[in-house]
């Protein structure tokens, strides 16, 4: 088997066996958002999962380690989507620009 087959299937086995924990979390944190948010709960999980699968950089120790850093991911994605359009509300993505004095 090539190296991508490999990765492939360590990623299927990977995804199976956290999937459900992981929409466990999703729907806790999404419980505190507006009703009619874009993100659904399957999105916020594989949006999460995507950005984790990559991290060589994390030492997973053990499945609480995991999930924690899942849970606190999916918690800064809806704070940054709240921001983003609380400030669209605010102001736009408008530029400042000075104004000269002639």
């Amino acid at each position: 088997m090539s190296s991508a087959t490999d990765k492939k299937k360590a990623y299927n086995e990977l995804l199976t066996a956290v999937y459900n924990q992981l929409k466990i979390i999703a729907t806790k944190q999404l419980k505190y958002e507006d009703e009619n948010h874009t993100y659904s709960r399957i999105d916020l999980v594989h949006v999460v999962f995507l950005n984790m699968v990559d991290k060589n950089e994390v030492d997973w120790k053990n499945r609480a380690t995991f999930y924690g850093v899942a849970a606190i991911c999916m918690k800064q994605l809806l704070i940054d989507y709240t921001r983003r359009k609380l400030r669209q509300k605010r102001s736009g993505d408008y530029i400042k620009k000075p104004i000269s004095m002639r």
